[in-house]
Formats: structure tokens, C-alpha cells, sequence
């Protein structure tokens, strides 16, 4: 068992590093309220908001990815 930021990590079925592949990983389950502002975007695969686009998890992993590789080039530069 592993404890990161005092939340227990057990059983895990991903690594506890942060990994390239292992990041944002794509999930059409909603973790958030429904927001009107997603639903206007398409990113929706109902009207009620009950699961994501596999389209658009896809397109926001791609952001996220972006951002994951402007971090680390960041925090490669520090000493």
C-alpha cells in the first residue's frame, strides 16, 4: 500500500508515477456535475449529460497530453 498526499493507494491498476501513457486517461463516466456549457459543445453523448464522447474524451486527452509535455519540459529545466 502506498500513501500520496494522505490518500491510501492499494491495488492500483496504474503505476504511482506520473506517466505519459497513464495520464488523462479516458473515461466516458462523468466525475463532475453536468455543466450546460459542455452540453452546447457536443461533448455529451445524451441530452441528460449521463456519459462523455468517446470523440471529444479523446480530443480533451489531446489538450491534456499537450499540457502534461509543457510540464515536464518545465520541471526539467529546474535544478
Amino acid at each position: 500500500m502506498v500513501e500520496h498526499f494522505g490518500v491510501k493507494i492499494a491495488n492500483r491498476k496504474y503505476a504511482t508515477k506520473l506517466v505519459r501513457e497513464e495520464f488523462a486517461l479516458i473515461n466516458t463516466k462523468p466525475s463532475l456535475p453536468f455543466f450546460k456549457e459542455l452540453l452546447e459543445k457536443g461533448a455529451y453523448a445524451d441530452e441528460e449529460g449521463t456519459a462523455y464522447k468517446e470523440e471529444w474524451c479523446k480530443e480533451y486527452r489531446e489538450i491534456c497530453l499537450k499540457n502534461y509535455d509543457l510540464n515536464m519540459r518545465y520541471f526539467s529545466l529546474l535544478d
